[in-house]
């Protein structure tokens, strides 16, 4: 089985929400609203990269009563990757 494709912007997400899970220690849950705010890109691409690390099972993604994306932090999966990605810059 080939490995899934990533957009630069879902490794930058990926990368940027592990590297906010070892600076808490995975005590806090990264927010929707910080992510977006580190990362040059449109919230709603944002948002639908979010979604589709979701559908993979990297990314849990909290949500509000109304619906909105509120909390994210990384599953073992996502880690992994995200910890993948990170030894392929090296």
């Amino acid at each position: 089985m080939t490995a899934p494709r990533l957009s630069r912007l879902q490794k930058q997400m990926l990368s940027w929400l592990w590297k906010d899970e070892q600076r808490t220690d995975g005590v806090i849950s990264s927010s929707h609203h910080e992510l977006a705010c580190a990362l040059a890109s449109a919230k709603g691409n944002i948002s639908h990269s979010l979604r589709l690390l979701e559908s993979r099972g990297w990314v849990v993604i909290g949500r509000t009563p109304g619906g909105k994306a509120e909390s994210l932090y990384l599953t073992r999966e996502g880690r992994q990757q995200a910890i993948t990605l990170a030894g392929s810059y090296e």
